[in-house]
């Protein structure tokens, strides 16, 4: 008799999975003496988690109404929505988790010993991936040469990322000269110091995907998970890089979530895949036009290199898709690759019905710009835009992110950009949507704090934490149409993804308009209060997917089972 799959990875299984299985960790626990971010009440201290769902939310005089098996006494933390990364290359996170640390060292020559350590060791995969390092703090200000990295890699392939991360410096190996040929054509080619930026960086990113090994690959997938638990992730929606290579890891990393031997995956909880891995169509919008990086659905293919797709490709596409009950996901980037595509899905709304496609809710990703007349049909269409706001480009358009949540667009945040990872770290994602610059060449009306005019965020412009935060959760899951039983919030009833917070000063309520006092620690707004995004981050202590403990760091005390 064969045994019964692991419950906390059936999700991951298959997309269209329920992913909300009680894990056999799970227990009746009662979290009580904190700060709880519910709907159900601004002064709520307490929740009570029986199996995988919230049994109850409320106030400390209540507490004692409810039997538990085990008591945590939260000592003030503070209790969220776990949060959901909705754009993750989840390969490229990995291998940026196990990336060797360059931070700590004191010198260029330092760094190279270190370097040159790693690549020594036996255990080293055949890309070294090293993080951390700065020119500026280095004596003589200077990041080593290409040369001087394969001197030092024993034959290895060195990508050295930049401490942003957002730029890097490969190896022959890693740039190869046909990468690098492309790069220049495309006009995204590597700066004059050999540093590879924006698209560039994201290229390097697949061909180093591209390098890795399975042991290699397997072993990034837990360390993404194992990242994703530590940061108060429950969820993330991972994209392969595109082409055939990108569908073989998705694949893979498939049925490493079916294989009881890597159950570090069960750390990043359900994994979604916007469309179905062989039915996904992506567009991005790249110098050059567009790209087009998977088929479309059966019956209906865009051929890669081959003439960029028009409104009417796309509307064939989507209508395609919906009818079979299936999202897409487009990359799309620029305001005229958006453009495109709405005008597309609109069509396919024409000739299959505009409920039929609402129902599939569609995805435009990566979006950095906006034309402020496509947000009506945005919104209409039903259509979820997916943003990464620590890239710094994020609508720089005529759009800001405060725009498309004013017209009803529904929103949620990736922490990476296309194909090139961040270090998974959801409060910096909210942040930077906070802070999300102001529309290009908009000028400030009215008199604004001395804050508002240093970070150059209009009123207009900025994203209240609240919206942020709603985007980072509940609508992650929105994205991934798996919001419908209450996922994403603290209420009774609803499953429980949770994570909690050690916190630093008071929680605040922000006043969206910075023309007024920014935050609030007032009682009387009657809303939950967040933790000061101006402040010191918050540091997760437990990660519970489905009422199941993924991640503890052991700072939370529990009680004897069965006392209050």
């Amino acid at each position: 008799m064969s045994e019964a799959p692991d419950p906390r990875t059936a999700g991951r299984a298959d997309p269209r999975a329920d992913p909300r299985a009680d894990p056999p960790e799970a227990r009746v626990t009662l979290y009580r003496g904190g700060h709880v971010y519910t709907p159900v009440s601004p002064r709520a201290t307490a929740l009570l988690v029986d199996g995988n769902q919230i049994a109850w939310v409320g106030e400390e005089a209540a507490v004692n109404s409810f039997p538990a098996e085990v008591t945590v006494d939260l000592h003030g933390a503070f209790v969220a929505p776990a949060f959901v990364d909705a754009h993750v290359p989840l390969l490229a996170a990995g291998l940026l988790a196990m990336s060797l640390d360059l931070s700590l060292t004191a010198s260029l020559p330092e760094a190279l010993v270190e370097i040159e350590r790693a690549a020594a060791r036996s255990s080293c995969p055949p890309v070294l991936i090293a993080s951390g390092c700065s020119a500026a703090r280095w004596p003589g200000g200077r990041l080593p040469s290409a040369g001087e990295l394969e001197a030092r890699a024993a034959g290895r392939l060195v990508y050295l990322l930049n401490y942003d991360p957002v730029s890097g410096l490969p190896t022959s190996g890693v740039a190869s000269p046909a990468l690098l040929r492309a790069a220049h054509e495309g006009g995204i080619a590597p700066a004059g110091d050999g540093l590879c930026t924006g698209i560039a960086h994201e290229h390097v990113w697949e061909r180093l995907s591209a390098l890795t090994d399975r042991a290699q690959r397997l072993a990034a997938y837990g360390a993404a998970g194992a990242a994703a638990a530590r940061a108060g992730v429950a969820a993330v929606h991972s994209f392969a890089p595109p082409g055939p290579a990108g569908a073989s890891q998705a694949a893979e990393l498939v049925a490493a979530g079916r294989d009881p031997a890597h159950a570090g995956m069960a750390a990043v909880g359900p994994v979604y895949w916007p469309a179905e891995l062989e039915q996904a169509t992506r567009v991005g919008a790249r110098p050059g036009g567009f790209v087009v990086d998977h088929p479309a659905v059966e019956g209906y293919g865009l051929a890669a290199g081959g003439a960029p797709p028009d409104r009417h490709s796309v509307a064939r596409a989507v209508a395609a898709a919906s009818r079979a009950g299936v999202q897409t996901s487009w990359v799309a980037r620029g305001a005229e690759a958006v453009g495109e595509v709405v005008a597309g899905v609109a069509r396919a709304a024409e000739e299959v019905g505009l409920a039929t496609v609402r129902a599939s809710a569609h995805r435009i990703e990566v979006v950095e710009s906006i034309d402020e007349r496509d947000l009506p049909r945005l919104s209409e269409l039903g259509l979820v835009v997916v943003a990464c706001p620590r890239s710094g480009r994020v609508l720089a358009g005529a759009a800001p992110l405060a725009a498309l949540a004013a017209a009803g667009v529904p929103l949620a945040f990736g922490g990476g950009a296309a194909s090139a990872p961040y270090p998974i770290d959801p409060w910096a994602t909210v942040r930077a949507a906070v802070r999300s610059p102001a529309p290009s060449g908009a000028q400030s009306s009215g008199a604004q704090s001395s804050g508002a005019q240093s970070s150059g965020v209009l009123p207009s412009a900025a994203l209240s934490a609240r919206a942020a935060f709603a985007a980072s959760t509940r609508g992650g899951w929105r994205a991934a149409r798996q919001d419908g039983d209450g996922t994403g919030q603290l209420a009774p009833g609803s499953p429980a993804m949770v994570a909690i917070w050690e916190i630093q000063g008071e929680l605040a309520v922000q006043a969206p308009d910075r023309r007024v006092a920014a935050w609030s620690t007032d009682p009387r707004a009657g809303v939950c209060g967040l933790p000061d995004l101006d402040g010191p981050a918050p540091r997760c202590v437990r990660t519970l997917i489905n009422g199941g403990v993924v991640y503890d760091d052991g700072t939370l005390h529990q009680g004897v089972p069965g006392t209050p």
